[in-house]
């Protein structure tokens, strides 16, 4: 990375209020001006489990050089300060300026610039499938479970880097150059991560303890025990064994085990569902977390029948679950 960035970098004078459109997962910046030494951040929202960074921008000057142009323009996450931050870089330059071999490139750097330093991750130089001089290119970076890829084009984007990085959540993201650059689009997408607010304080130690000293019989781990399903309107996300635990007006189910889709996302203790008390005994509206970690609440409910067996009913997916309690603890 140039050092100049670290030296002279200004903040860019864009209101994230004037400029760009929010959702939870959303964000949208269109038809902006960085000036020389221009710097654009937003806060990325934390905890994603998937990130994407994506600008369409193009350098004012970009012409050909001796080796590698001064100037450049990144994506940039993680950034903590205009000290530390990692990048993706776009920088074009000649191979043999005036000879008649010579050929114009684009460098793609993945680095992390901290003070004066930078450790330079990855470069790759590409002949082709970008404009090399005052045209518009996209870097889109996309990253998920721990790795990041990153991906260049004027038309259609290439795939250049495959690169382990442990998280993207950390400060702030954008975009950067070292010479005058306008951006049709900058876009910052999330995707949360369900499992957070299905975690609790729960341990199977602390339910065990529970367990022991309760007397409502509705308390304690119920197993799968037969279902009635229409497969083509659901499918059966695991046989599992919940715990059932009090809780206000109403009863938590809590994962214990069993999970088949989706099964490495599932862990001890996370929540299952919730049984909402109703006016009827025995009887309970119901919320179930499918094994996508989606909530379904509509037009569902739960049955408890003798006090051992309780089922869970889908009637829209023509789907009924039954579990029975469990006499011993695990």
């Amino acid at each position: 990375m140039n050092p100049l960035i670290k030296l002279t970098i200004t903040i860019c004078a864009v209101t994230v209020s004037s400029f760009l459109c929010h959702s939870e997962r959303y964000r949208y910046l269109d038809s902006v001006k960085l000036d020389h030494n221009g710097m654009f951040l937003t806060q990325a929202d934390s905890a994603s489990a998937s990130i994407s960074l994506e600008a369409r921008a193009a350098l004012d000057k970009n012409d050909d050089s001796h080796g590698k142009s001064k100037a450049l323009w990144a994506l940039i996450w993680n950034c903590i300060s205009v000290d530390n931050y990692y990048y993706a870089s776009i920088q074009c330059g000649n191979t043999d300026y005036g000879d008649f071999a010579d050929k114009r490139y684009a460098e793609i750097t993945v680095g992390h610039h901290m003070s004066d330093n930078d450790s330079i991750i990855s470069r790759q130089r590409i002949y082709k499938g970008v404009d090399f001089y005052r045209g518009y290119n996209s870097l889109l970076m996309e990253w998920e479970a721990g790795k990041a890829r990153i991906f260049v084009g004027n038309k259609e984007l290439q795939h250049i880097f495959s690169l382990p990085m442990p998280s993207v959540d950390k400060g702030k993201c954008g975009i950067l150059s070292n010479d005058n650059l306008t951006i049709s689009s900058l876009v910052i997408e999330t995707e949360p991560d369900k499992k957070l607010p299905l975690k609790t304080s729960w341990t199977i130690d602390s339910l065990n303890n529970h367990f022991r000293n309760s007397s409502d019989p509705m308390e304690g781990y119920w197993n799968y025990l037969d279902r009635e399903n229409d497969e083509k309107q659901a499918k059966l996300g695991g046989r599992y064994t919940i715990a059932i635990v009090k809780d206000n007006d109403g009863y938590l189910l809590l994962y214990a085990n069993g999970a088949e889709i989706n099964r490495d996302n599932w862990h001890e203790c996370m929540i299952k569902g919730r049984l909402i008390s109703t006016i009827f005994t025995d009887h309970y509206d119901l919320v179930w977390i499918d094994a996508m970690m989606t909530p379904v609440s509509k037009d569902i409910h739960a049955d408890v029948i003798d006090k051992v067996i309780i089922s869970f009913e889908f009637p829209l997916y023509k789907t009924r679950l039954r579990f029975s309690k469990s006499p011993t603890l695990p």
